[in-house]
């Protein structure tokens, strides 16, 4: 009972945060983060020696400093395809459609992540 009660509350929460944001704005933060690593892991090299040479420094740290530049901004930039993506959606009239669909997909990974929980914890 007390399995089933955690459920529905996980889903509800689900569903209520997919439809505050809407499914392009959910699967373009799951993109972003997922290019944005991507993106750092292979422009970190050219992004920490454009720092070096800027700051006219050779500290280690700066890796770190190229890697989560190359990070950020390829977050930020998709991101705003994302918002572009959405202010379209919001002039055709078919955001209760993204919304709806945002809700649905978060609640399924909620309850995703939730029995994944209840069967390997």
């Amino acid at each position: 009972m007390v399995i089933d009660i955690i459920f529905v509350i996980m889903a509800g929460y689900g569903f209520y945060l997919g439809f505050a944001k809407g499914i392009i704005r959910t699967i373009f933060t799951i993109l972003s983060f997922l290019f944005g690593l991507l993106a750092a892991f292979k422009f970190a090299p050219a992004a920490t020696k454009f720092l070096e040479t800027a700051f006219d420094s050779n500290n280690p740290m700066m890796f770190l400093a190229g890697f989560l530049l190359s990070f950020v901004l390829t977050m930020i930039l998709i991101r705003l395809v994302a918002r572009a993506i959405e202010g379209f959606l919001r002039t055709a009239n078919i955001n209760i459609v993204n919304q709806f669909a945002g809700g649905l997909l978060l609640a399924g990974m909620m309850t995703l992540l939730y029995s994944m929980v209840l069967w390997f914890g």
